[in-house]
Parts: structure tokens; sequence; C-alpha cells
């Protein structure tokens, strides 16, 4: 059986008070690195990839993520991942401090968005406790901005229509 490389790149912004201006963050995508733009000038990015690539003769999904500074305070970071930008990669971007956020595929990758409803997610007073959905395992990415991010595995449970196996 073919399984599908599948990702799920979610965020949680929490906010108090006065919603930030629109805030757009963009990524450009080079032979070996990564470059987000439109970051709060001086803030921080918080920068997450999933790929395929291959490791130790085997094809190997491989998640990376990373804390990135903008010292000189120009609203861009750089990010040269350790074997360059695989081809076959999803990637999310969190403004750290204001939470807008952007998920970008590399240009000669052709990736379906799967959007996520109130179907997917269950829970009381607006607390998310639960995140359904069926297909491959996937990884879910929470940040909270000027608190932290955390991503875990999920795998789907099985089913008498579905059985794992």
């Amino acid at each position: 059986m073919t399984r599908f490389f599948c990702a799920v790149l979610f965020t949680a912004t929490l906010t108090i008070g006065a919603q930030p201006a629109q805030q757009t963050l963009n990524f450009t995508f080079g032979a070996d690195s990564v470059e987000v733009s439109g970051l709060s000038p001086g803030g921080t990015a918080y920068v997450y990839s999933i790929s395929r690539e291959i490791a130790h003769g085997r094809i190997s999904v491989m998640p990376r993520a990373v804390f990135l500074d903008d010292a000189d305070k120009d609203g861009r970071v750089t990010w040269t991942p350790p074997r360059g930008v695989a081809v076959r990669s999803m990637w999310l971007a969190v403004d750290f401090s204001t939470g807008a956020n952007v998920v970008a595929v590399p240009p000669e990758y052709e990736a379906t968005l799967v959007e996520l409803g109130p179907q997917n997610f269950g829970g009381r007073d607006a607390a998310i406790e639960k995140l359904s959905f069926n297909g491959d395992p996937i990884e879910a990415v929470v940040v909270r901005p000027g608190v932290g991010a955390w991503r875990a595995k999920a795998r789907p449970e099985p089913s008498p229509e579905h059985p794992m196996g």
C-alpha cells in the first residue's frame, strides 16, 4: 500500500486586546535556503518544515523547526537547513510577536491544500481539545505567540471501515 506524504500545519493564535494591523508573511525559496519576509522589524520567526529526503539510503520524513531573530531589523530572516530545501517539503512561518503566519511549499512541488473546519475540532468554551481527521499520520503544530511552539505526530484511529495495519 502506498502512503502519501501528509502534513497539517495548524497555528493557534491567541491575542489579548486590540488585533494587530493586517500583516502578510511570505516565503522565498532558494536551492539551499528559505527567506521569510514581512516580519515585525527586530522580531522573531518560528519556522517549521517537514520534508521527504533521502537519508541513510532510504526516504525519510524529516521535520525541522527553528526560531530565527531578525537582528538587522529589516523584517526578514533566512534559514539554511542542514540538507538544503527539499522539493517535497511544506513550510510554516509564524511571527512570534503577532501570530501572523504563512504556509507554503516550493514552487515545483504540487501540494493539495486540505481545509480544516469545525467538524475537525472538538472542545468546550472555544478550547480545542481534539483534532480529528481521516487519512495518513500528520504533524500538528501549535504556536502561541510570545509563549512557545509545540508539535506532535497524530495518527488516525482505526475503525471497522478503515482498519490500520
